[in-house]
């Protein structure tokens, strides 16, 4: 291969790289639904850092669930300071594959915190993970 070819063929490949890596695996704005196997929960966005902190706190009731949106894989950590609803967390790595789920409770002064690996948080009515037969290693799709 003369080196003509064979700089064209390395610029090629590194373009091809830089291209995968700055093309998103998902619109985040425009997710409608999670779906895991059969079920799907409608869901609102948390993608600012003013949502993710209010969260669903001093809510009554909810109708859907909200789905907090990182720009990488992490830790990530959730209390329930305020929450007036028992929810179910679901975490979900940059595969779309559950890596943690926990049950928690509302509290108002001494909160425990959940701390697990995830580029998503699901958070949904407590019961849900149960009800739907979910376990680590399913896999979320995102409907828009």
């Amino acid at each position: 291969m003369k080196p003509k070819f064979k700089i064209l063929a390395i610029f090629l490949i590194i373009i091809l790289f830089l291209v995968l890596i700055f093309i998103p695996k998902v619109n985040n704005e425009k997710i409608k639904q999670v779906c895991f196997n059969s079920t799907c929960v409608d869901v609102e966005l948390a993608v600012s850092q003013e949502q993710q902190e209010l969260g669903l706190m001093f809510r009554n009731n909810l109708s859907r669930g909200m789905l907090f949106i990182y720009d990488e894989e992490k830790d990530l950590s959730f209390w329930m300071k305020n929450t007036l609803i028992p929810l179910d967390i679901i975490w979900i790595n940059s595969n779309l594959e559950i890596t943690a789920i926990e049950q928690a409770s509302q509290c108002s002064d001494s909160c425990q915190i959940y701390t697990h690996q995830g580029q998503y948080v699901l958070e949904v009515n407590s019961n849900f993970t149960s009800m739907s037969n979910l376990k680590i290693g399913d896999n979320a799709k995102f409907q828009r």
